[in-house]
């Protein structure tokens, strides 16, 4: 019996020496894998002095296991500088859902210089205990006060500063190596207006912020600068590109546009012609329209008006021949087209001298004969050609009547 014995301890015994490598590589436990990161809420800018910023420390478990921390064990720690920072407000802490004990059981510590040294485990209570599962995780979040400017390195350098997640290594995980975190921070001097840096509320600072055709004021506000084709007619303007206003030319149409400096009008150009096909306003007439027929041959042309007899005083093309009024030829006729001619005044010539007035005489009715008939006015005389002097026969003496 006992040799029976013995060789069942030796069959089992050599069982377990082969077989057990292969049972064990072939399971693995679950186990939890509890990551850290340190973020902070400006958005990769930098911090300004007298403007607080948070940094927030998150735990969450990625592996496929439930982490447990019993009482008074670690849970973070974070030795976050003191240079530059006036003081740390006190930690937030908020979890995911499957987290159970927080903040219930979870007790915070903030010590050493500016409350930099961060500290977060469970109460010292018995049967407290926090559970993070698979998937789950706890924020705890810093708000820190600036104070000069400069580069904040979290954690602080030094021998034994450190930011980790279970500094005691209480939980066994899956992957150990990534239970540390960091950040940095780039703390400048406050936004001023005027330092040529557009910050904070500022809509510009010199020609930073500025926009194509704004102008940046002392305030740190844009100011808009007018210019031709922002279709804004200003005040040294006449118009703005685009816009075009009526004109007309010989009673035809049209429209002037906008000149490219906006300083006036160009020139007109007419929506209305002669031969249009369209009667305009002061046409009596246009071309007319053919339209071919389904045999492939044109129509008569119909014209939109026919052309009339020439009124000569209405300043229209009656007749469609290009003449208006009294350059036709239909109207030379008229009265009101006559040309008026003017009689040229006679000038002396050799032949006939010019004529002189001669005074009539004087009459004295005292000395007068009562006899003597009233006397005729002198009529023109032909004046004879002229002779020389020596030739010239004097005038015959004029016999005055006889009276009895």
């Amino acid at each position: 019996m006992k040799k029976i014995i013995k060789l069942f301890v030796s069959i089992s015994t050599i069982f377990m020496v082969v077989f057990s490598p292969i049972v064990s590589a072939c399971y693995v436990p679950p186990q939890p894998d509890l990551t850290i990161t340190k973020t902070n809420n400006l958005g990769g800018g930098n911090a300004v002095v007298g403007t607080p910023f948070t940094w927030k420390i998150r735990v969450e478990n990625t592996g496929n296991a439930t982490a447990t921390f019993h009482k008074n064990e670690m849970i973070v720690k974070d030795n976050m500088p003191s240079s530059h920072v006036g003081t740390y407000e006190t930690v937030s802490v908020s979890a995911s859902a499957g987290v159970t004990g927080v903040p219930s059981k979870l007790d915070c510590d903030q010590n050493g210089e500016d409350d930099a040294d961060l500290v977060c485990r469970v109460k010292n209570t018995n049967g407290y205990s926090i559970t993070i599962p698979a998937g789950d995780y706890i924020d705890f979040s810093v708000t820190v006060n600036p104070t000069s400017i400069g580069t904040i390195t979290n954690p602080k350098p030094g021998s034994g500063n450190i930011c980790d997640v279970d500094h005691e290594h209480k939980i066994d995980e899956s992957n150990e190596s990534n239970n540390a975190c960091s950040d940095s921070v780039n703390i400048v001097a406050a936004p001023v207006c005027g330092d040529g840096i557009k910050n904070g509320q500022e809509q510009c600072d010199g020609t930073d912020g500025v926009p194509e055709h704004y102008t940046c004021t002392t305030q740190c506000t844009l100011e808009y600068v007018p210019f031709c084709g922002d279709q804004i007619v200003n005040d040294s303007e006449t118009c703005e590109i685009g816009q075009t206003q009526p004109c007309e030319i010989d009673g035809y149409q049209g429209n002037q546009p906008c000149n490219q400096d906006c300083m006036g009008w160009g020139e007109c150009i007419l929506t209305e012609s002669c031969g249009d096909g369209i009667l305009n306003d002061s046409e009596q007439c246009d071309a007319g329209t053919q339209t071919c027929s389904q045999e492939g041959i044109w129509s008569e042309c119909v014209q939109d008006s026919q052309a009339g007899t020439e009124n000569c005083s209405n300043g229209l093309d009656d007749d469609c021949n290009g003449l208006i009024d009294c350059a036709d030829d239909a109207c030379k006729a008229e009265q009101s087209c006559a040309i008026p001619t003017e009689t040229p005044a006679e000038t002396p010539t050799e032949e006939q001298p010019a004529e002189e007035s001669v005074p009539a005489p004087e009459s004295t009715p005292e000395t007068a004969p009562e006899s003597t008939p009233a006397e005729t006015p002198p009529t023109e005389p032909t004046p004879p050609p002229e002779t020389p002097p020596e030739q010239q026969t004097p005038p015959a003496e004029t016999i005055p009547p006889v009276t009895e």
